[in-house]
């Protein structure tokens, strides 16, 4: 007799639902599906490979390889293998494969070739690995002018380590080392030989776009051909087809019609799209217009929708779920490891499939993005876009509450007479107004906190503060000020008046739920589940808010983030971790098997003490590994350093204007093809006010960093060879110029934290207490990194020349000073006064002609 199993045995119920969708889809015949097994876990994620007829189907078997899983379903209910199925289940064993019978409801399962059992690691073979990055390897055929780099080699046979022996890896990597290369080898070889994948990490959209773009098909094409690399994206990048038909069939009754011209832009993109992602429209829509059609986890319906098959979002996880290589951010990468490091390390997807093997490249932003995942908070746009959605703003006969009210109306004949007594009248006559209140008083209250912070952090020379964020650490001494009280009282007025609110949609929830089931109840079913997130999410708010104003929160730091924006205060309160040690130990180390942390910029005088500490890597000593490889440019050769010594200090009253004076002549020189990268976005904006009038260099394009989008901003600089970009934060790092384009950088002061950021503070005040020196292990060695990832901005490859200008003469000044020199690559460095310097850089320009 067969023996049967349950489905659940081996599969994932999103595999399941959707072999059955596929199934009903095929009006009941034959369907061949091929899924990856990953070891431990439930198959999640399927393909369709054929179709057929009620008694056979192609089995489609090229592709298959050791770890899949092949299933197809007999329409008969009668699971008992077929010669024609004893002999796929032969070819699939011999190639390393399971086979399942299925029947069309997939309730019912028969594992012909039951998955083989987890196989022993297969090491990688660091030869292997090296041959393909050798002077007589495939790539190096196909690149013309291709080198063999030792820098390289050493950093592939140190990530060939970190996978065979399961460890942690920080590696310095100078600009020119390939280092991309370098890990996506060993990524790529690991993961087919033991059906394992591996997750790569990046910070910037720019190294994302390399990987997919560049990397990925260069090592399809010269190392390997059989693996399957996929980009993924958080699920707000994607747009919803449900939401989307709700916009177009209720929109009208649902939001406000202040972006129709948009909306209509995004629903008929929705029609003809294929990935479904934001990325992919030739505009970019509003927030509050792009989250009408975006998807949203907590509304979400899953495999009860009937757009699930089609879903651009679940098409993409299960994409993602059959990858061998997965590309993301840190920002999705800490996100799932949040989430997953809560659950105790669970093997189950979160926000990413499962993976224990991980290359996190500019691993000099962990930190940041790290603190910003394992914190709390909530802002004023968030909780306004949700009281939006209930009810509209300037029109209150838009909204969920109102749309709801009004079907209950239409069919008042329809439905019990208690429901239309007791639950339509509470809406029309009470939640509403509490809702509108509730609104009203958020409202005030977010105002409240936001000028308080401004009051608090005035600076009387600060006559305009939109040009730049204001942040307000929230300590004892701020809790003793009237102010702050009264801040108290409005906010357990918030907290009160929302409560109000969220036992109201509960009431209505409770109501719709009661409702018999059949086409009433199903007619609300989607206005249920909105409900149930709204409700979810003010108690998120709730939480949030009782937190921030009531209670310690232990190990953080409270701060008020607050800046103008077109329709008002941008308010944000947030709770962050002063330290993430504990948490990067407990959330990522010991989840994870193999993590690779990789950067052009780890290391402050040649040593990763700094980087260790606030990674939490001193506790991992027993499995950390450290390599430091130089750039192999020559930038004897190819970069002029020029730091005028006669340079005020920026404390000084006339450091400003003897800054206008030698930027202005070094772009003279450099004939612009410059970055002037700041600290302060006022500095900046005055200098760019000032040498835009300057008639010496009215033909340069300058261009200031907020004028337009990065992405658009460089590709006007990449066009236009005379162009200048007068940048702050985001130029400092991960912008790549190779060529002539980039000739210039301009370094107007060092890179330090500003010394009262709630956060910098908190993590100083941390240092003492435990008998550290805050700037000395802190401030200057992060200042550091920064100041060699600005340096790294201006030589991309072996044949850029150009000239760096370091204007703080704190850099030859102060002792510290030189610690930022000696964290310069190997280069000849020209100090004097700024009229020899200048002659300097002129001859280095005349040279490169």
């Amino acid at each position: 007799m067969i023996q049967f199993s349950k489905p659940e045995k081996y599969l994932a119920p999103e595999a399941i639902d959707f072999m059955a969708r596929e199934i009903l889809d095929a009006a009941g015949n034959e369907v061949f599906f091929i899924g990856k097994a990953v070891s431990g876990e439930t198959l999640a994620a399927v393909r369709v490979a054929a179709r057929g007829n009620s008694f056979s189907v192609p089995a489609i078997l090229k592709t298959v390889r050791t770890g899949d899983i092949l299933i197809h379903n007999h329409p008969s209910g009668d699971l008992a293998p077929s010669d024609a199925d004893m002999l796929v289940a032969s070819a699939s064993g011999e190639r390393g494969a399971a086979f399942f019978i299925i029947n069309n409801q997939v309730d019912n399962l028969y594992a012909v070739v039951p998955p083989f059992e987890e196989q022993r690691v297969v090491p990688l073979e660091a030869d292997e690995v090296l041959s393909h990055l050798r002077a007589d390897s495939s790539l190096s055929s196909y690149l013309e002018g291709y080198e063999e780099r030792p820098q390289q080699l050493d950093m592939a046979s140190n990530v060939c380590a970190a996978f065979n022996d399961e460890k942690i890896a920080i590696i310095e990597a100078g600009t020119g080392t390939g280092k991309s290369i370098a890990y996506l080898i060993p990524a790529v070889l690991w993961a087919l030989k033991n059906s394992e994948r591996v997750v790569i990490s990046t910070n910037t959209i720019n190294l994302q776009e390399q990987l997919i773009f560049k990397d990925i098909p260069l090592i399809h094409k010269n190392v390997c051909k059989d693996f399957k690399a996929v980009l993924i994206k958080g699920r707000g990048n994607y747009a919803c087809k449900r939401k989307a038909s709700l916009l177009s069939s209720e929109g009208n009754y649902l939001f406000e019609d202040d972006a129709i011209a948009e909306e209509r832009l995004m629903l008929e993109w929705t029609e003809k799209t294929i990935e479904g992602s934001k990325a992919e429209l030739d505009f970019l829509p509003r927030d509050d217009s792009w989250e009408k059609v975006s998807s949203e986890a907590d509304l979400c319906p899953r495999t009860k929708c009937r757009f699930y098959n089609e879903c651009f979002y679940y098409r993409a996880r299960r994409e993602a779920a059959s990858s061998d290589i997965l590309i993301a951010n840190h920002h999705l990468l800490f996100a799932d490891l949040a989430v997953k490091g809560e659950s105790g390390g669970h093997s189950e997807g979160a926000v990413m499939p499962p993976y224990q093997r991980v290359i996190m490249d500019e691993a000099h932003n962990i930190e940041d993005v790290a603190t910003e995942h394992f914190g709390a908070g909530d802002s004023k746009r968030g909780f306004m876009l949700l009281a939006g959605r209930l009810i509209g703003k300037k029109d209150r006969k838009k909204g969920l509450l109102p749309f709801v009210h009004m079907k209950m109306i239409k069919r008042k004949g329809c439905l019990p007479g208690s429901f239309m007594q007791e639950t339509s009248s509470y809406i029309g006559d009470e939640l509403l107004s509490h809702v509108d209140s509730m609104r009203e008083l958020a409202t005030e209250f977010f105002d409240m906190v936001g000028y308080f912070a401004l009051d608090v952090k005035k600076d009387p020379s600060d006559t305009d503060f939109s040009s730049g964020e204001k942040k307000l650490r929230i300590t004892d001494e701020l809790k003793e000020l009237s102010d702050w009280k009264e801040l108290c009282d409005v906010a357990l007025s918030v907290l009160y008046q929302t409560r109000i609110c969220r036992k109201g949609l509960l009431k209505v929830i409770d109501a719709l739920e009661d409702l018999p089931e059949g086409d009433d109840r199903d007619d609300f079913s989607a206005q249920l589940m909105e409900f149930k997130a709204y409700s979810d999410r003010l108690q998120r708010f709730l939480g949030a808010i009782d937190l921030f104003f009531f209670h310690e929160a232990e190990g953080s730091v409270k701060s008020i983030d607050v800046s103008q924006r077109d329709r008002g205060l941008s308010v944000r309160l947030k709770i962050s971790p002063v330290s993430i040690s504990e948490t990067m130990n407990s959330h990522v180390y010991d989840i994870l098997k193999t993590a690779v942390l990789t950067s052009a910029t780890l290391s402050v005088n040649n040593k990763f003490d700094y980087i260790r500490g606030r990674l939490g890597l001193k506790a991992e000593a027993e499995r950390l590994t450290e390599l430091m490889l130089e750039s192999p440019f020559d930038f004897k050769r190819q970069a002029f350093i020029g730091i005028p010594t006669d340079m005020p200090l920026p404390t000084d009253k006339t450091y400003e204007s003897e800054l206008e004076n030698i930027v202005g002549r070094s772009l003279a020189i450099s004939g612009g093809s410059a970055f002037v990268l700041f600290t302060s976005y006022k500095l900046l904006n005055r200098l760019h006010s000032s040498l835009s009038a300057d008639r010496n260099l009215s033909s340069y394009d300058m261009m200031r960093q907020g004028e337009a989008p990065r992405t658009a901003l460089l590709d006007r600089f990449r066009k236009i060879k005379s162009s200048v970009i007068f940048g702050s934060d985001s130029f400092w790092e991960g912008v790549d110029v190779p060529g002539d384009a980039l000739s210039c950088v301009i370094l107007t002061k060092l890179p330090f934290s500003v010394p009262d950021d709630p956060l910098v503070e908190a993590r100083c005040e941390l240092i003492a207490k435990e008998g550290g020196n805050p700037f000395m292990t802190y401030i200057l060695p992060q200042a550091v990194l920064k100041f060699k990832q600005g340096f790294g901005r201006l030589i991309r490859n072996s044949s850029d020349r150009g000239a760096v200008i370091i204007l703080d003469s704190r850099v030859v000044r102060k002792g510290y000073g030189n610690l930022f020199i000696r964290s310069l690559p190997n280069c000849n460095i020209n100090r004097g006064p700024a009229d020899e310097i200048l002659d300097e850089m002129k001859g280095f320009f005349e040279q490169s002609l």
